[in-house]
């Protein structure tokens, strides 16, 4: 007759051996997995944030350097470096425009004094 209350405890012990093993193996490669996927994650996300920040300022830099008409409101837009320019352009003659003035004045007042003085 065989006897049951014999147990194989070196099969048992072979089993969970080998299973703690698996575990502990899973575990390892479930952490690299991860760790590395995260460091690409990062990477990933920072390129595509530089590269959606450069497609940016490149859509923002050909509307500040082009001609056109807005056609929501018709307003006219030149390039940046004209507008300065015109800007620039504009202030000098103003700035020369209130120099002729201000010496007609001059003129004038010196005018005014020598015929007071002669009379």
């Amino acid at each position: 007759m065989a006897h049951y209350d014999d147990l194989n405890t070196k099969r048992i012990f072979a089993i969970g051996a080998i299973s703690v093993l698996v575990t502990v193996m899973t575990a390892l490669a479930v952490q690299v997995l991860y760790f590395a996927m995260a460091k690409w994650q990062i990477e990933s996300m920072s390129d595509n944030q530089y590269r959606r920040q450069n497609q940016f300022n490149a859509e923002q830099e050909a509307q500040i350097t082009a001609y056109g008409v807005d056609e929501m409101n018709g307003n006219i837009t030149i390039p940046i470096d004209k507008a300065i320019e015109l800007v620039v352009q504009n202030s000098t003659s103003d700035d020369k425009a209130e120099d002729n003035a201000a010496n007609k004045n001059a003129v004038e007042e010196n005018t005014n004094d020598k015929s007071e003085d002669e009379a």
